[in-house]
């Protein structure tokens, strides 16, 4: 039998692109400022739980995030599988543009 273990999910922080609504897909944007600091302020609790290993997309945005909260310098294993949605020529378009609706 598997033996259940906890699962923690953590939104990499804030991008400029975030900040105008811009679809991000597999652009790799890096944090902004304001993403910076909520990671910085997210940081001392994730270091508080019983993580082994910090997994994270290979974007930078992730890697950021992850870098910063990795107070304890616990391993952090980049995988690519974990990267956002890929929205091929719609990367960089406004994220509530009209190719949304046949997206969905």
């Amino acid at each position: 039998m598997l033996k259940p273990v906890p699962f923690y999910f953590l939104r990499h922080g804030e991008t400029a692109w975030n900040r105008r609504a811009i679809m991000q897909g597999h652009t790799d944007i890096d944090l902004d400022v304001s993403g910076e600091h909520q990671a910085r302020e997210v940081a001392p609790a994730v270091a508080a739980l019983p993580i082994a290993t910090i997994c994270t997309s290979p974007l930078r945005r992730a890697v950021h995030t992850a870098d910063i909260v990795n107070v304890n310098r616990r391993p952090v294993a980049l995988i690519d599988e974990l990267k956002e949605c890929c929205f091929g020529i719609y990367e960089g378009q406004p994220s509530n543009g009209p190719w949304r609706k046949d997206w969905r």
